[in-house]
This record gives C-alpha cells, structure tokens and sequence, in this order.
C-alpha cells in the first residue's frame, strides 16, 4: 500500500502537463517599465523568462511549458500561442500564427480540428485574442486586477487563486460533482466559455461566438439513410486516422460499449493500424461478460496488446489528495486514477498518445414535455436536487448558493436556441453544458497527465455532420451504432458489456477512513461550513453497506439486446429521471475533495 501511495503522489508531482500556459495582458504607455512586466509575470507564473511584447496601448507576457507552443514574427511585433494540438488540413503551428499578419478568423476558428486554445497579439494594432475550441477541451481560465486580464491553463498557476471563495461554485460541485456556469472555485477567476473569440483592447474586453450547436428539423422520412451511413463512416475512419500521426506509442482507452469500440475497431479493421495497446480497469474479480473481459476479447479479435489495470488500490485517504492535487477542484471525483497513476509510471516520452471514446453523437432518448426535462437529461437539475448541501453547509449559505445555481440554470434555458424538437435541446445542452463542464475536463486533468488526449468521436466534422442528421436517428446514437457495426462487423460480433467493476464504494471505504479524513483544512471553507457537520460524518459513517443487487434472467436479457435492432424496436422512452442524489459518503468525499484543493490552490 505504500509503494501505491508513492506511485499515487509521483502521479500528481512529477506527471504535471506539459503543455501549460500563464499569460498577462495589460495596459501600457509612455515610460512603460517592460523589463519590469516582464520579472513580474515570470515570477507570478513560476518561471526564469517569458516572451513579451509591448505595443503603445497593451502589453503581453506569455510563459509556457514547452518552447514550440509560443513563438513570435520577424518583426517581433507579433506574437502567438498554441495550448493544445489540432489535426488535418487546417493543423495550425504557434510559428503560422505569428507570421500571418491577421488574427485568427471565426470562420478560421469553426474549421480547427483538436482539443486548443489559441492566443494571439498584435501590437502595431494594440489587439489581443484568446480563442477557445468549440468543447472547452483546452479550458482557459480567466480574471482582472487593476489593469491586467490574467489567463492560465490551470488553477494552481493562475495568479488570481487566492482570492474569495465562490460558494455557488461549491454548490455546483458538490451537488452535481462538476462546475456549471463557466465558474470556478474563486470568484474573480471564471473560464472562459466554449467557442468565443475573446478580444481585448486598450478600451475593452468582449466576447464573439463563433459557433453553437444547430440541428436538422428534418424527419427520417425521405432521408437517404444508407448515403447517411456511408458518408458518416468515412468520416469516422478519417478523424481515427487523422489522429494517429506522431503517436508512439498509440494507446486506446478501451471499454466494451460502442464509442471506444469503435475506435479500436476502425483502428483494426478498416485502418489496419500495427502496435496499437489497449487497456482497461476494473476493480476485484473479472467477470465473464463484464466490460473489461470483453474488452480484452475485442483486442485480441483485433491483434492487440490488451492490459486491466486496477482502478483502485486502497487507502481512501490518499485517493481523495490524489483526486484533490491532479483536479484542482475543476473536475469530479474520478474512480478510476489509480489507472491514471499506474499508467504515468509506465508510458513515458512527448510522443505519447491516447486515443479515448468521448462523444456527442445523441443522448438517452428520455420523454421530453418541456426545457427543463432536457437540462434533466444532461443531467442538470435544481430545485429538490441542492437539498444534500444542506447537510454540510451552513443555513444561510447553503439558500444562497441555491439561488446562485437556480440563477445559472435559468440563464442556461434563457440563452439556448429554440428548437422544434426537445430532443435536438437535449443535445444542445449535452454539447454545451455536461461534455465541457463534466467529461472533458476529466481527460484534462487526469489522463493528459499520462499522454497527449485523443478524442476521434469529437472531431468539428463530426460535429458539424450530427448537426445535419435527424433528431430520430440521433436518439440512443442510432445512426452511429447502424454506421459502426457496419464499419467494424469483426469487433462487433461480441455481445456488449452487462456489467463494470471499478466503480468505488463509498460508503464501506468513508467509514473506513473517516478518523482521518477530517476535519477540513481550508479555513474558508470550514467558515462556510455548517455547524452540525459533525452529523454529516456521522451519517456518511454509518450508510449501510449494499452489494449491487444480482441481475435478474430479465435484466440480463434487456442488456443483452438494448442496443441491438431488436432492442430499438422494442423501447420506449421513459421521462428522464430526477438527476441522482450524490450518498452521505460520497458528498463528504466531494466536499474533502475540494477542501484539500483549495488548499493547494492557496485560498485565502
């Protein structure tokens, strides 16, 4: 166990991403002290030097984690800065961006492919330019002093951390397990929202989108599905294959259901891609027909290397600061970093990638009466779903942040496109609201720690192309599931996953190791605290203990066939559910999570 400790510590120590960035823009004029600008944002972002440049109205310092992501023109009045990487034809260089002479475009912009962030300036025109990606797949995060927008890759480098406290920001956490409402932990650092050219003068800041999710009103009466089908795999075998270059080794983060199958399966069948090693997690015994021996049997179908990695070694504790440390409080608990851990003690070099199955390719297909049902969907939910704060938040805090998370959410509905269908809301919000703000920043923070991130499935012509396909053919990723056993018959000739294991039990492991656990060590957190917390761990202690029922003949039977032609014929959309109430353990362990980020983070 403490050699694990030790592996969980290197992880979050000497795994950091290497790609990080920290840059200062502010005002500057006659007299102005460059060299001066200069030590101070290297000091702020923890470095010897940055690359400044100074125009009559602004000035810029960028530091960054690697030397290729920032580079400035000839003239050395330009100067410009990749976070991330892009693909394909329109594959941009920090160098291109400099030399061009013009920013960035919006239409520019839409056609990017990857997970980046972009900064540009020019100070012949005194003109500075974030752009984010169109999922927030690279977050920026932002905030004002005085006379300086400051932008960071990550909280712990941001120099406006130790700031206030945002409470409605802990509400989000702790009762969703992500943060909504382009929010963070401290109030005057926010991120910057998905697919925004964020423009900065001497005069002002403002913000332009350049693209929002828009959807097909069409039925799938008189669509040309079989042309759909042929035309969507194309696609998908080029996002695979766009992604492979420079990748060594190339690795997939496999699971047994339909999105990283058929990664793997495209990579195998169509591609014929060598060298590639998959892996899995799990927890305890391997089940016959749970996800990570049919995952195995998939890469061995296909000739590959397949590893099951443990998702979780023990001692609670230590996962909670491992949780706490790699997220920085900006992402959910995640299960499975032990995986994370072992993974960035075995993969090393720049070269590194791994491909994984994240998508927006059509969302459970609920029974939708009205907005609101389609924010429940994504998984978005107020009103009765704030009441588990109460336990560990005082009174009058805890009916502020509600009125904070209920404002968000109103603002969420209010500034959504109206459509036709509820359905194409739906996913609309998933686009917008749970892959930025739960999913991804998942791959951010945990598995970029291992290797570059790859994610196929959400390629801007992926994207661009589900924006055009009928909302019927969207639910349950209907065409997506027709397209892929198609692509890939040998991967899907085995039947899907019915079981995983490498989900944590909260309960069982908080009473474990509660005694050393609290009490919370941010103070001002603990100010917001409620007085009858100790009630709260007491209740977390004592939450029985329930092994996950036996699954019935019938059960069985419905997980075998859902996702199959029978099973489509079958279904019937249910209302979506009330979105799931965190457990006494697990809000303690979401609250513990953030207590020792904001530590880190240097709250005051």
């Amino acid at each position: 166990m403490r050699e694990f400790r030790l592996l969980r510590r290197r992880f979050v120590e000497e795994s950091p991403q290497s790609d990080w960035f920290v840059v200062c823009v502010r005002k500057s004029g006659p007299g102005f002290d460059s060299e001066g600008f200069a030590r101070a944002v290297a000091a702020a972002a923890g470095v010897h030097g940055v690359t400044h440049v100074v125009g009559r109205g602004l000035a810029v310092a960028v530091a960054v984690g690697r030397a290729e992501q920032v580079a400035t023109s000839a003239d050395g009045r330009r100067i410009a800065m990749i976070f991330g990487e892009t693909h394909g034809a329109t594959a941009l260089r920090a160098g291109d961006a400099a030399d061009s002479g013009r920013e960035i475009s919006a239409d520019a912009a839409h056609g990017l492919n990857g997970s980046w962030a972009v900064f540009q300036f020019d100070a012949d025109c005194d003109h500075a330019c974030f752009i984010t990606d169109r999922l927030n797949s690279r977050r920026v995060f932002a905030g004002t002093q005085a006379d300086a927008h400051w932008f960071s890759s990550s909280l712990d480098r941001h120099p406006l951390r130790g700031n206030a406290i945002d409470p409605v920001a802990i509400g989000w956490y702790l009762t969703h397990g992500a943060i909504y409402g382009n929010r963070t932990p401290y109030k005057a650092v926010r991120v910057l929202p998905p697919s925004v050219l964020h423009r900065i003068t001497p005069q002002r800041a403002a913000s332009e989108r350049y693209w929002s999710p828009t959807f097909s009103s069409g039925a799938v009466a008189g669509t040309d599905v079989r042309r759909l089908e042929a035309d969507f795999g194309d696609l998908l075998v080029d996002a695979v294959r766009c992604r492979i270059d420079g990748a060594d080794p190339l690795c997939v983060s496999l699971s047994a259901g339909y999105d990283a199958a058929g990664i793997v399966g495209i990579l195998g069948e169509r591609l014929r891609q060598p060298g590639v090693t998959c892996f899995s997690y799990a927890r305890g015994e391997i089940r016959p027909n749970s996800d990570e021996s049919i995952s195995r049997q998939m890469a061995s179908r296909l000739g590959y290397k397949h590893e099951i990695l443990s998702s979780y070694q023990g001692d609670y504790s230590s996962w909670i600061e491992t949780n706490a440390l790699a997220s920085r409080g900006m992402a959910g608990l995640c299960d499975e970093v032990d995986t994370w851990a072992t993974l960035a003690s075995q993969m090393t070099g720049p070269t590194a990638a791994i491909m994984v199955g994240d998508e927006c390719l059509g969302w459970t297909d609920y029974a939708l009466a009205q907005p609101v049902d389609a924010l429940r969907a994504a998984q978005i939910q107020g009103g009765p779903h704030l009441a588990p704060a109460a336990s560990v938040l005082d009174t009058a805090v805890c009916e502020s942040v509600a009125a904070g998370i209920e404002a968000d959410i109103r603002y969420m509905l209010a500034e959504a496109p109206r459509f036709d269908d509820l359905h194409d809301l739906k996913d609309y919000f998933y686009i917008t609201q749970r892959a930025p703000n739960y999913i991804l920043p998942w791959r951010q923070n945990f598995a970029s720690r291992v290797a570059t991130v790859r994610s196929p499935l959400l390629d801007s012509r992926v994207l661009d192309f589900m924006a055009t396909v009928p909302a019927p053919l969207r639910r349950q990723k209907a065409l997506y599931r027709r397209t892929i056993r198609r692509l890939c018959p040998q991967t899907f000739a085995l039947p899907r996953a019915t079981s995983a294991s490498y989900h944590i039990d909260h309960s069982s492991e908080f009473a474990t190791a509660a005694g050393h656990l609290m009490p919370l060590e941010c103070p001002t957190l603990a100010s917001l605290a409620s007085p009858q917390l100790q009630d709260a761990v007491t209740q977390a202690t004592r939450s029985a203990h329930r092994m996950p029922p036996r699954l019935s003949l019938y059960k069985l039977l419905v997980n075998a066939i859902k996702h199959t032609p029978v099973g489509d014929m079958l279904r019937k959309a249910q209302p979506a559910p009330p979105v799931r109430n965190p457990s006494p353990a697990e809000l303690m362990a979401r609250l513990l999570c953030l207590d020792r980020a904001l530590v880190v983070t240097g709250s005051t």
